[in-house]
């Protein structure tokens, strides 16, 4: 080989390691600036901090900014429903005319826009009660969980009218900033509220109270009580100003709780139990002797057995008793028609209780507010001493005294007596009926006539007995423990009214059988002994099954 071969190819291996030796240092170069970049990333995270910050501050920036527009829109919105100026892209309103409220301005629910003062005045007073009622109701308690609930209107919350109309006006004379929808404005009104006080004094005050009869005991005959109670009493000026406190707060739905002063009770069981015993009794004898009349007497009776009365209550005969019917025990029984006839019914009979009760609450000395009498005197009783019941007529008494009553019946199927119990009379006294039985005197209308043609021509027949008119007067009368009258009062003036009776006759003008005249209708003649010819009328072989045989010559 030539050395210049020899240096060529020295060369060519040259050329070769230095392109190896570059390619190596730029991989390594390439290396060595990734690591370089690594380490700055890890070496600065602050720096990455501020990069995330950044961008949220921008997201919040444009977050505000969309609320911002979002509100603004509201409010233009609603500044647009109140006031007109904006509908037209201007913050000034149109005056209004002499005398009148601008527009669309308004108290509440009230559009007092366009009206006079006066007008306004009228609407406002109109809808008043409403606009008040509708802020709520406040609950006034009374007892620890018993509470009524008031409107403030109730409770004498009023709108201040006169102060509404005044910011109507000043709102009216601005043409800038007008405030369409005017504040609240109320006032307390004295009389309105001193009113609310008193009914809620009637209405939650208690009175304190006496033991209280709640029934009796038929072996000692003695009373039953329940104890006495304590009252209460409205404190007003507290009460009112608690009221009042709630109602400036514009605190609609507050619970107060009203002031009260205690009411001592009233008398014990022990106390009234002194005072009480046998007051008065009354008895009728049973007259007729029906097992049916028996029954409804004995219903009444039982049904009536132990009520008691306290003060201040009443007794009604029909609602103590009940519905005269089949299903309340009652059955069919002899009764007497407002004629005094006699026929059959339903409850026949009970009218003896009702009397027999009537004596013994007069005796009594209970007050009697209602009472009837029968159409005739009956059998079972002294005439002026009855009480009679229906349907239409019913028998009440009161117990005007400060002391219970109860009444115990009795009734063995020959007697019927009431016994009552409550206040004896400390002086030993007694009442009772006393009846002066003034007469009779006839009646002045004449007999009902009816038509019968199965009678004889003008032939009359009584169907129903007349009766006189009967006049008594009715007193209650009092007598010492000495039996000397003491006093005498009227309770009635009474007269059993008299009737005329029923007559029934064949007139042959009204009749309607054929034939019929006032002449006889000669029927046949039979020849009498003498040859005489003796006639036969028809009337008289209407009563014959045949004619009478003729007479042999």
């Amino acid at each position: 080989m030539t050395r210049r071969q020899t240096e060529d190819k020295s060369r060519d291996r040259a050329g070769q390691r230095r392109k190896t030796s570059d390619r190596r240092s730029a991989a390594g170069t390439s290396r060595s600036q990734g690591r370089k970049s690594r380490a700055r990333h890890n070496q600065d995270p602050g720096k990455r901090s501020k990069v995330t910050l950044a961008v949220s501050l921008l997201v919040l920036v444009v977050v505000v900014g969309l609320s911002y527009a979002a509100i603004s829109r509201y409010i233009a919105v609603q500044n647009q429903l109140t006031n007109p100026a904006w509908i037209f892209g201007s913050g000034e309103a149109e005056p209004a005319p002499e005398g009148q409220i601008a527009n669309n301005i308004r108290y509440k629910s009230v559009n007092l826009g366009g009206k006079t003062y006066q007008q306004a005045r009228e609407s406002l007073a109109n809808s008043e009660e409403t606009l008040l009622s509708g802020l709520g109701k406040l609950k006034l308690y009374y007892t620890a969980d018993e509470f009524v609930e008031k409107t403030p209107y109730e409770l004498g919350l009023r709108l201040d009218i006169d102060q509404i109309l005044k910011d109507a006006e000043a709102e009216t004379k601005k043409l800038l900033n007008r405030k369409y929808v005017l504040d609240d404005r109320f006032r307390m009104d004295p009389e309105a509220s001193k009113m609310a006080l008193d009914d809620l004094a009637e209405e939650l005050g208690q009175e304190g109270g006496d033991a209280k009869a709640i029934g009796f005991d038929f072996e000692s005959n003695s009373f039953k009580f329940e104890d006495e109670k304590e009252g209460r009493e409205l404190v007003q000026d507290k009460s009112a100003q608690l009221i009042k406190d709630a109602l400036e707060a514009k605190d609609y739905a507050r619970e107060v709780k009203l002031e009260f002063k205690r009411v001592a009770p009233g008398r014990t069981a022990k106390e009234l139990n002194k005072s009480l015993g046998f007051v008065a009794s009354a008895t009728t004898p049973i007259m007729t002797y029906s097992e049916a009349r028996n029954q409804n007497v004995r219903v009444a009776a039982d049904r009536i057995n132990g009520t008691i009365l306290n003060p201040g209550d009443s007794f009604s005969f029909n609602t103590t008793v009940g519905e005269i019917t089949e299903a309340n025990g009652f059955v069919p029984a002899g009764v007497q028609d407002a004629d005094g006839n006699d026929g059959l019914g339903m409850g026949g009979g009970i009218c003896q209780p009702s009397t027999t009760l009537y004596q013994a609450a007069v005796r009594a000395n209970l007050t009697i507010d209602l009472h009837n009498f029968h159409s005739t005197p009956v059998p079972y009783c002294p005439i002026g001493t009855d009480a009679m019941v229906s349907g239409w007529s019913d028998l009440v008494f009161t117990n005007n005294s400060e002391y219970p009553y109860a009444i115990v019946s009795r009734f063995d199927g020959a007697n019927l007596s009431f016994d009552f119990y409550g206040p004896t009379d400390p002086e030993g006294g007694s009442y009772d009926l006393y009846v002066e039985d003034l007469g009779s005197y006839p009646v002045k209308e004449e007999p009902q006539q009816i038509q019968d043609d199965t009678l004889a021509p003008r032939e009359t027949e009584v169907r129903s007995s007349p009766r006189p008119n009967r006049h008594v007067k009715v007193y209650k009368v009092y007598y010492d423990a000495a039996g000397n009258l003491v006093s005498k009062e009227l309770m009635y003036d009474h007269v059993y009214p008299g009737y005329a009776g029923v007559i029934a006759m064949n007139d042959p003008e009204k009749s309607t059988k054929p034939g019929a005249t006032d002449s006889p209708v000669v029927a046949y003649y039979v020849t009498g002994a003498n040859g005489e010819q003796i006639p036969v009328y028809e009337s008289q072989t209407e009563r014959e099954t045949s004619p009478p045989p003729l007479p042999q010559p």
